[in-house]
């Protein structure tokens, strides 16, 4: 008898801007995006889904059967950061960090993640 499992799945993404010498946080940003239906379907599949970290400097207004950014400007994999076990709710936490040189003069307007 199979069992009814009722799931909620989302991204929320803490974004820092941090002083390359010193570590010091200079800016902070928060964005959360909707899990799109090429990401539930690897979910459901055991596959994996959660490898990189995508990012872009595109608009738009999301909707679930999109399955890529608006304007992708690159990836970086994650690393695994926290690992949270609980009831009723369980969180994985993953970072990455982009390097002083890399993508320079941009603005990042869209994150997500992706395998």
């Amino acid at each position: 008898m199979k069992q009814k499992v009722d799931s909620k799945i989302h991204n929320k993404f803490l974004i820092e801007l941090r002083d390359k010498d010193t570590n010091e946080l200079k800016q902070e940003g928060y964005a959360e995006n909707i899990v799109l239906d090429r990401m539930f379907e690897r979910l459901c599949n055991g596959s994996s889904y959660f490898v990189n970290i995508v990012f872009g400097t595109g608009t738009g207004t999301p909707i679930v059967d999109r399955t890529t950014l608006f304007n992708y400007l690159g990836y970086k994999a994650a690393d695994v950061h926290e690992r949270v076990y609980g009831n009723p709710v369980s969180s994985i936490t993953k970072k990455i960090t982009l390097n002083p040189e890399e993508y320079v003069g941009e603005t990042f307007t869209e994150v997500g993640v992706s395998d």
